[in-house]
């Protein structure tokens, strides 16, 4: 799934465009017998929004959901609630 992903990021689509899809992927197999597909969609989203350590990011040097200029937080993990802050 990930090599897709940095294969069409190569080839021009942005990130927004990436969640895009693979959420729609997300939708055709959310209800599968087999939740293997579907959880693998949902990994590769988390690396596409950026949730995973930069070493597995598919844009290293982009900012992190959360940091100044980042896109936002990703779907599947709620935005921190003050009460999180240190």
């Amino acid at each position: 799934m990930l090599e897709l992903a940095r294969a069409l990021r190569d080839a021009g689509m942005s990130r927004g465009e990436l969640l895009a899809l693979y959420d729609s992927a997300h939708a055709r197999h959310a209800g599968d017998a087999d939740p293997a597909r579907d959880e693998a969609v949902l990994d590769a989203m988390d690396v596409i929004a950026g949730w995973c350590p930069p070493s597995r990011s598919l844009d290293p040097d982009e900012p992190r959901p959360g940091e100044p200029n980042g896109e936002g937080l990703s779907a599947r993990r709620p935005p921190p609630t003050p009460t999180d802050a240190p």
